[in-house]
């Protein structure tokens, strides 16, 4: 006797989110057509990231809120245990390098007036932008609203609270260029 299973697409959701998060902690060979790796990537795809062609998401990269807010370009990878607060947008471009422990903010509480609790005021959410040919090192942290030039290179364990420049070398706490690459 032949049975037909039919999923709505609530169960399909969690499905790919039991599978993603069964796949989460998995160590992987760092390279994009490892299997881990391409599973992982249609998985997130299934779940709303905008993926294109050989995404690099290695194991325990947290994704938090929402999942169609992110966009990763092509031959970019996120590094192991990296954090990602989706309540704004956040869009990496094409061969991007990010290494381990990224910390990635969307939205800041506020803070404006002192008669109501920080806690109780409202968020201000802003998206950040990533663009191409990018490197940026391990534990780096980066603020909301904060565009990311083409070319740029971040040193580990900077913060990077504003815009940085188009092939400028960064680095420090708040980020600051260092020199601009020829």
């Amino acid at each position: 006797m032949k049975y037909l299973v039919v999923l709505t697409d609530k169960t399909k959701l969690r499905l790919y989110v039991y599978f993603y998060n069964m796949l989460w902690a998995i160590s992987s060979y760092n390279h994009h057509d490892a299997k881990v790796v391409r599973y992982r990537s249609f998985l997130l795809g299934k779940l709303g990231v905008g993926v294109s062609e050989k995404v690099n998401v290695q194991h325990c990269v947290k994704l938090n809120h929402n999942l169609n807010h992110l966009s990763i370009g092509s031959n970019s990878g996120i590094g192991a245990g990296s954090t990602l607060h989706l309540q704004g947008q956040i869009a990496i471009g094409d061969d991007v390098m990010i290494g381990q422990e990224l910390i990635i903010h969307t939205s800041n509480h506020g803070m404006e007036n002192n008669g109501i609790a920080m806690w109780q005021q409202s968020s201000e959410i802003k998206g950040v932008t990533i663009g191409d040919n990018v490197w940026i090192g391990s534990r780096v942290t980066i603020l909301p609203g904060v565009n990311v030039g083409d070319g740029v290179v971040i040193g580990a364990g900077s913060i990077v609270t504003k815009n940085l420049e188009n092939n400028g070398i960064y680095a420090g706490n708040p980020a600051k260029l260092i020199k601009k690459r020829s």
